[in-house]
């Protein structure tokens, strides 16, 4: 297999970036098609694109001969098109969160598992040049035995109305980066407490979901941890984090368009990211590499469905911390046993 094959299902806006990379920034991959139930998203993208479009996903499984499928719809159809994918013996790259569900991802993970495709999880975090040498510092054992974990996540403005309502709630939609991140870098999470507000914006209230949260972690290797994660910061976005570990400690951190300071009038300004996207434009293209690599390797890379199971089940234990107001286990939350 020379260049992987990938069929785009979901020409939304992350789809359109992972369309955009894969016609020219991702070296072993190549767009095959796009699909999408809106027929004039996907007809729009084919155009654009120079590729075949279908409004119908079993159609498009059956007539194109793509080799993988990168599934960036909406998070409910997840399940239904992973399942698909792997009964017609397509590797999956999945965008995050797989399912609210866990007993659905467990479902994806056994079907891929029986049908011998790979199943990679949209965590970038993970292929962010910063984060991905960070981690393997930390894995070596540079910083020592990891203390304290402290992570921020804050966009500048919140998405449409339209999206909250489908979002599963900042805990499953953008506080899961940072569950994922924590688990990677320092291990398992094994109690969490939990508070979250939304300050009275009524997008937020009309859907139950929150603006903002902080959230305590206790590691299962005595580590602790400390979150927080807003949908409206309205000066910029930042996406930050620090690892204290005994021997030394790192931070990631880096908010801004470039690394230019002005200074003038006793005042110190820089130009801050207005849109996260832009700061992981290389690790989008990364996990992409990665995932054609992995399949031509038959290795997994990255995130799998195992991390996609643990990652929600740490977002429902903080849900259900915001909701009783107390510290909850993972192990107890609802879906946490089979």
């Amino acid at each position: 297999m020379n260049s992987l094959r990938i069929l785009l299902v979901g020409c939304g806006r992350i789809g359109t970036r992972h369309a955009e990379n894969l016609k020219g920034r991702v070296s072993g991959a190549t767009l095959a098609g796009v699909v999408d139930p809106l027929d004039e998203l996907a007809t729009n993208a084919g155009r654009r694109f120079r590729v075949p479009s279908y409004p119908d996903f079993a159609s498009a499984l059956k007539e194109n001969d793509c080799d993988a499928v990168l599934i960036a719809a909406p998070t409910p159809s997840h399940v239904e098109l992973s399942l698909a994918a792997a009964e017609a013996g397509r590797h999956i790259f999945c965008e995050k969160p797989v399912s609210f569900d866990p007993d659905s991802i467990r479902r994806v993970i056994d079907v891929c598992a029986a049908a011998g495709v790979l199943f990679q999880v949209g965590f970038h975090r993970r292929f962010d040049p910063d984060w991905s040498v960070a981690a393997a510092r930390v894995h070596a054992g540079d910083a020592g035995s990891i203390q304290f974990y402290r992570a921020s996540f804050r966009d500048m403005a919140p998405p449409p109305p339209g999206f909250l309502s489908t979002s599963g709630g900042l805990f499953k939609d953008l506080l899961i980066h940072d569950l994922d991140a924590a688990r990677w870098l320092v291990g398992e999470i094994e109690e969490v407490s939990a508070f979250g507000s939304p300050f009275s914006e009524p997008e937020f209230e009309a859907t139950g979901d929150i603006a903002s949260a902080a959230v305590l972690l206790r590691f299962a290797n005595g580590a602790l941890g400390a979150l927080d994660a807003g949908r409206q910061a309205h000066y910029g976005c930042e996406c930050s984090a620090e690892i204290v570990g005994a021997n030394a400690t790192v931070r990631i951190s880096r908010s801004t368009k470039t690394n230019t300071e002005w200074l003038s009038g006793g005042l110190r300004s820089v130009d801050l990211l207005e849109d996260l996207t832009l700061l992981q434009a290389p690790a989008y293209a990364s996990e992409l590499e990665q995932f054609a690599d992995a399949v031509r390797a038959g290795e997994p890379r990255g995130a799998g469905g195992a991390d996609a199971l643990a990652a929600v089940l740490v977002a429902r234990a903080c849900e259900q911390a915001v909701a009783e107001g107390r510290s909850v286990r993972v192990d107890e939350v609802e879906g946490a046993s089979l």
